[in-house]
């Protein structure tokens, strides 16, 4: 039995195979090309700090790489010290607290903050008990160890006016942070305004005789430091940095067990210390109004106490905030006015 088809369905056919034919095949997805970045050098002045957590966080994590920066580190006892090397020009970028930039403001230095890593208000005054010293009135007289030209200075100076003391109340003894614990434990000072892991060691050292006075209204800032002429000609190096804040603040924040351990290995502190006190500490990479606001206070106080050239007025600090390149990685993380 012969089978027929339609002349319709064979011209439907004919057309299909005709199309098939002329119709090229599909071409490959092409695989994305990446973009190659330029390696940098990068040589940071340090203080080892949980403070700037975001440094052994993005070294572990092989952050710095993403970028195409590769890193070289120079410790210091003092941020003054690490601002010091980049004013030197020895360092990159230095961490520094917010003093040093009050009398590098005063001398006229040209230096740019790109971050504001940490804020710190768990400020304490810690002192003997066996010296006397059960209240804050109580370091009337007694020899107080701080490091000058820095912040625990201005500390010390906002915690004695809050209790209706001021510096010729104490013998100021200066002394290194590093030493402050054994100058304590030496009774070569009475009490001592200082910073972490400070605090801690000296509680262990002095148990029972161990008392501190917390006070929380001045608001310390841990600054990432260069100079205005580096910033300004080096911005895409600036915005590849902070993009590794920026990743290292996202994996502190979500991991952090992983994030206390990595900053113990950084900083070479003390594993139990920083478990007990990583919550003082307040890790966020921002730029803000309060980081202006609590220079223009400390500047003020430097001329009262005349730690300043005779004449000297409050200077502008905005100036030495470069803002463009956060802003550029994370506008929202800037709201200086």
């Amino acid at each position: 039995m012969k089978r027929w088809f339609s002349l319709p369905i064979i011209i439907v056919v004919l057309l299909s195979f005709a199309s098939s034919a002329c119709t090229p095949a599909a071409a490959p997805t092409p695989t994305p090309t990446k973009v190659a970045v330029k390696p940098v050098e990068l040589i940071i002045a340090e203080t080892p700090s949980p403070a700037w957590a975001q440094i052994p966080i993005a070294d572990a994590k092989e952050l710095w790489a993403q970028e195409g920066i590769k890193v070289t580190k120079v410790t210091f006892t003092t941020g003054r010290a690490a601002l010091e090397a980049v004013l030197g020009g020895k360092a990159h970028l230095a961490t520094v607290a917010e003093i040093p930039i009050v009398f590098a403001a005063f001398q006229g230095q040209k230096i740019a903050i790109i971050a504001d890593t940490e804020r710190y208000t768990t400020w304490r005054a810690v002192a003997r008990k066996d010296a006397g010293i059960t209240t804050p009135k109580d370091l009337k007289g007694k020899k107080v160890g701080t490091s000058l030209g820095t912040n625990a200075q201005y500390f010390m100076h906002s915690f004695l006016k809050a209790n209706g003391l001021t510096e010729a109340d104490v013998q100021v003894v200066n002394v290194v942070p590093t030493d402050m614990v054994l100058a304590l434990s030496a009774r070569n000072i009475d009490a001592f305004f200082s910073w972490q892991p400070n605090f801690f060691k000296a509680k262990q050292a002095l148990g029972d005789n161990y008392v501190e006075f917390i006070y929380p209204q001045y608001t310390g800032h841990s600054l990432l430091a260069t100079t205005q002429d580096y910033a300004q000609q080096n911005p895409e190096t600036i915005e590849r940095i902070l993009r590794v804040m920026l990743k290292a603040d996202a994996f502190l924040k979500q991991n952090k067990k992983e994030a206390i351990e990595l900053v113990v290995k950084g900083t070479k502190w003390d594993p139990v210390l920083v478990e007990a006190i990583w919550d003082e500490y307040q890790i966020k990479t921002e730029l803000s109004q309060g980081l202006l606001n609590e220079w223009q206070r400390q500047a003020q106080w430097a001329i009262d106490a005349g730690l300043a050239l005779k004449g000297a007025v409050v200077p502008n600090f905005k100036p030495f905030v470069y803002v463009d390149g956060l802003k550029k990685v994370d506008p929202a993380a800037v709201t200086i006015k």
